[in-house]
């Protein structure tokens, strides 16, 4: 599920010659779908131009743009911040549920019920385990999606890295025409 962020009609601030309007999204997963990060990143990147004729433009945020310079609070605390900040959540999953990335849900979780923000989308990669890979992570995966359940929050799963984009650039398109005007 998501939810409705301020914003306008499409191309409403690109006809009136505004810059696009920026929406934050915290991207997170476990190390495991590190490449996935990367190529959701990238092609997000190269969408913005799109997405700018249409008053638009994604800021994806993730871990490893933050400094490893040593930080007062814990640098899961200023993880957790920039989660609480963003417009849009979106989390990855395959074989595991890395206990920051579950606890980065659990942040964007209680702001969207708390303030309506962040929209909050939970994907998980469907695809072949080698029952030799499967181990003890893997219960924490399932015990996490019995959480979803009891949310009443319904993930999305996706087939591949372009059935991943197509989906997310799919649920961009739907928060868009639910935004008012600027």
């Amino acid at each position: 599920g998501g939810a409705e962020l301020p914003g306008l009609r499409e191309g409403a601030r690109h006809d009136r010659g505004l810059p696009p309007r920026e929406l934050k999204v915290f991207l997170a997963s476990s190390s495991e779908l590190a490449d996935e990060r990367d190529a959701f990143d990238l092609h997000f990147q190269r969408h913005n131009e799109e997405l700018a004729h249409q008053g638009l433009k994604l800021k994806i945020i993730r871990w490893e743009y933050f400094l490893d310079a040593m930080s007062d609070t814990g640098k899961q605390d200023d993880y957790n911040r920039q989660v609480a900040d963003c417009d849009i959540f979106v989390s990855l999953f395959f074989r595991k549920a890395g206990q920051y990335t579950v606890a980065e849900f659990k942040v964007a979780h209680d702001q969207f019920k708390a303030r309506g923000k962040p929209a909050v989308y939970t994907y998980f990669k469907d695809a072949e385990v080698s029952t030799g890979s499967i181990g003890p992570e893997f219960r924490g995966l399932l015990d996490f999606q019995d959480q979803l359940r009891a949310l009443g929050h319904h993930p999305t799963h996706y087939t591949s890295e372009s059935n991943l984009h197509l989906q997310f650039r799919d649920q961009i398109a739907q928060l868009r025409t639910r935004w008012g005007p600027a």
